[in-house]
């Protein structure tokens, strides 16, 4: 699945992660690929990305388009296409840095998801 960034992603990656403009698509690859997937975030944490997902997707039909990416400490937010021809592709719209205070709620919702399932034997 092919990855691209939008001219608002690239400054705000600039300016919020740090990144040479080189590197930008490569990072979106990244995060969408390695970052974590909110469905293991729980409480106040949770409400914050919803918002912050809402606040950054105006103009986008509905939120179910919307990837959501968590990659140290940096939110990724895609927008998920498809074309006419079947090719499908994310967009990234934007990057949000996550508050300090919900830093170790990212550290327990990653810990959560590479936990290892249990099975019922």
């Amino acid at each position: 699945m092919n990855t691209y960034v939008t001219t608002h992603s690239c400054e705000r990656m600039k300016e919020r992660v740090g990144l040479p403009k080189r590197a930008h698509c490569r990072m979106a690859k990244i995060a969408l690929n390695r970052g974590l997937n909110p469905e293991f975030t729980t409480g106040d944490f949770r409400d914050w990305l919803e918002k912050k997902a809402r606040q950054h997707i105006v103009g986008i039909d509905s939120i179910g388009n919307v990837v959501l990416r968590i990659h140290a400490y940096e939110l990724y937010i895609f927008r998920h296409l498809e074309e006419q021809s079947g090719d499908e592709f994310e967009l990234l719209i934007t990057v949000v840095r996550i508050p300090k205070v919900f830093w170790k709620m990212v550290d327990s919702a990653r810990l959560r998801s590479e936990s290892p399932k249990e099975t019922g034997t």
